[in-house]
């Protein structure tokens, strides 16, 4: 019973670990594509 519990732990720990990773990774990739946006708008209007 206290074997499972602490298998239980451990598990838990890596998930919220790589949720918290995959969370990060989603958000740098709109960031990424909200500073693209941004970068061609600004191309545009210089060029117009």
């Amino acid at each position: 019973m206290c074997i499972n519990f602490f298998i239980f732990l451990i598990g838990q720990e890596i998930y919220e670990k790589f949720f918290a990773q995959a969370a990060i990774q989603i958000i740098l990739q709109k960031y990424q594509i909200l500073l693209l946006i941004v970068d061609t708008n600004q191309e545009e209007s210089s060029n117009g």
